[in-house]
């Protein structure tokens, strides 16, 4: 059965359409796909139904319209829990989720396809989300959340095409969203660089003089700093602005769309030879791709390099080792932390996220849905584990929990027996986690929070409601710290008062790690780390991999251009970053 919310409810069972009549049942079954999975009591569908002003055969009405329904969608769809119903909705039959994960799928790849994937998922959506009960109180946030992801996700696909080469022919696209989003600074500033390429640089200033003007009379602020370093650099007549010549490593990687923008400046780190202080030209450690960097958390400055597999990604710590999972090559590092001995494990798909603890290092596929137990003295893999169609982060506490984000799950799975259990569905695009012990922190990226669960029952303890949708998740200072990549910004949740605060960061910020005093910051689309004040959440300073060397060698080619990966937070404050090869 395939379920469309994109626009008009529409069913479809194999091929063949399932009509539900318009009216109260069709209301009944969109509040039910809004609450999938998740028991709905009888009284909170009547307040949804009638916005508080329920006739006396409400209860009635809702268990004819259930049983209705149960008929047209199969008896076992639709079950009776205590005082409420629950539809149950498998992974993929939403077209939400098929959204969702056209837009997973899309961060693994090379530019020219994942622009191809990004316009297939947003070609899901065929008019208003939930548009016959577009005028009911409880479908408005969903509806604000849905065309939101539209939003977003097209945003990506212009990033994309950017990235692929792309300029001139995207312009009266970009100009037309821009009309019925002008506030929407990554919009505007897609807009300038594809009017820059199309030889319009007077029209690329103008536009920026635009949102200028807007921005001040409507927010009275100013813009923000990726749009000014997009101006800044079309008045340099910047060549990186140019088309990129076409390129041919495939798809590779999780979340490596090329950007525009850049942050502020405080630490530079040159490609391939040096780390050095804005302003300082001491030397320090040799970079190059494929390595594991540390980061000295008083000065920002690589103080040890060591080389891992091909395009490393996730890294993790423990008290003997330094891990990470290498993408193009399929393998899992385990280096000693003198850097002196290094084994690596092969992996059945490429790895996208790690976690260390309970005696093991643990690698999660995206790809294949594996989970691998990796030896910690040996690192040999023990054990594979599915755990779930797509999933998406991992954390080790009490247990090893992960998020489905295709399937709106979180799954436990016991580090001794390696027993798997599912601990919560229905979550509304979970993405991060982090546990201590057996608490369970769990990021809902379309409900805008932070759920506190149970790690043995799943028993929410806690909802820490934020403005915008959280996305990966790291836990430190009394804190939990959530990315939010679509505003460029982290929010810190203080975990005694429940408050949060964001925080300016660099574009797209992807990773983060948590340690006992800082907070390490990986920004996607300017190939920057943010370094922050635990305690207080200030930025401390920005780390930005440069784009050459300081000094260029005649006859020499141009060394490539280097990009963070992920990164992790050690006891002592320093972090471990992955540096690949864009």
């Amino acid at each position: 059965m395939e379920f469309r919310i994109l626009g008009p409810l529409e069913l479809d069972d194999g091929g063949d359409p399932v009509v539900v009549p318009a009216g109260r049942e069709r209301a009944l079954l969109l509040d039910l796909l809004v609450h999938r999975n998740d028991t709905v009591t009888v009284d909170v569908l009547i307040d949804d139904l009638w916005d508080g002003r329920p006739p006396a055969t409400a209860t009635k009405i809702i268990q004819n319209g259930v049983s209705r329904l149960r008929r047209e969608l199969g008896g076992d769809r639709l079950e009776t829990k205590a005082r409420g119903y629950v539809l149950r909705v498998e992974a993929g039959e939403l077209d939400v989720d098929r959204a969702l994960a056209l837009a997973e799928r899309a961060r693994a790849e090379d530019p020219v396809r994942a622009a191809e994937t990004l316009r297939e998922a947003v070609a899901l959506w065929r008019g208003r989300p939930l548009a016959e009960v577009a005028s009911m109180e409880f479908a408005q946030a969903e509806i604000h959340r849905l065309e939101d992801l539209r939003l977003v996700l097209t945003e990506r696909r212009f990033e994309a095409e950017l990235a692929a080469g792309r300029g001139p022919g995207l312009v009266v696209e970009l100009e037309e969203l821009l009309a019925a989003n002008p506030l929407r600074e990554r919009l505007r500033a897609q807009l300038m660089i594809a009017l820059y390429r199309a030889g319009r640089r007077a029209d690329a200033l103008q536009s920026y003089r635009d949102a200028e003007r807007l921005l001040s009379q409507e927010l009275g602020l100013e813009p923000g700093r990726e749009l000014e370093e997009v101006n800044r650099r079309i008045l340099a007549d910047d060549p990186g602005l140019d088309s990129p010549a076409p390129r041919t490593v495939g798809g590779r990687r999780r979340r490596r769309l090329i950007g525009v923008g850049a942050a502020a400046v405080c630490i530079a780190l040159a490609l391939g030879a040096w780390f050095a202080l804005a302003g300082h030209r001491s030397r320090a450690v040799h970079i190059t791709v494929d390595t594991v960097v540390r980061l000295d958390p008083s000065t920002g400055r690589a103080t040890t390099s060591l080389a891992v597999g091909t395009a490393p990604g996730s890294v993790a710590l423990d008290r003997l080792a330094i891990w990470t999972v290498n993408f193009e090559d399929q393998t899992v590092t385990r280096l000693s932390r003198g850097g002196r001995a290094a084994t690596a494990a092969g992996t059945t798909a490429p790895a996208t996220a790690l976690a260390t603890g309970a005696g093991a290092a643990w690698a999660l596929s995206s790809y294949d849905g594996n989970l691998s137990r990796i030896d910690e003295r040996t690192g040999r893999i023990t054990q594979i584990v599915p755990v779930g169609s797509q999933p998406t982060a991992l954390a080790v506490g009490s247990a090893v929990f992960v998020t489905n984000q295709s399937s709106g799950t979180l799954v436990r799975v016991d580090p001794v027996t390696l027993h798997r259990s599912l601990l919560r569905h229905g979550l509304a695009g979970p993405s991060g986690v982090v546990a201590d012990g057996s608490l369970v922190w769990v990021a809902e990226s379309f409900r805008n929070r932070i759920l506190e669960v149970d790690g043995r029952t799943g028993r929410t303890l806690r909802t820490l409601a934020v403005s915008l949708s959280p996305d990966a998740l790291a836990l430190g200072s009394d804190a939990v710290w959530a990315t939010n990549p679509a505003e460029n910004e982290v929010t810190r949740v203080d975990l005694h008062t429940g408050l949060f605060r964001l925080i300016s960061v660099g574009a797209d910020p992807f990773a983060i790690a948590a340690g006992s005093r800082y907070v390490w910051v990986v920004n996607n689309l300017d190939h920057s780390i943010s370094e922050l004040d635990g305690p207080t959440g200030d930025v401390l300073r920005t780390i930005v991999l440069t784009h050459g060397f300081p000094e260029s060698t005649p006859g020499k080619a141009t060394p490539p251009e280097l990009t963070p990966g992920g990164i992790a937070a050690d006891p002592d404050g320093a972090a471990w970053l992955t540096v690949q090869r864009f």
